[in-house]
């Protein structure tokens, strides 16, 4: 499930519109990415080794 499935499964869930719903995951993901930096993971690290497989 990529970003877009989250999305549209989230909107259609709910009854929201595509774009609340992105604005809904653009947050979480924000959120998810701040709390990762804030522990130390390096982000770029991160998504290149989950990019390569």
């Amino acid at each position: 499930m990529n970003k877009i499935d989250v999305i549209t499964a989230l909107a259609e869930k709910k009854n929201l519109t595509g774009k609340k719903a992105t604005e809904i995951v653009n947050l979480i993901f924000k959120g998810f990415t701040n709390e990762l930096k804030n522990v130390g993971v390096d982000i770029d690290k991160l998504t290149s080794m989950v990019s390569s497989e």
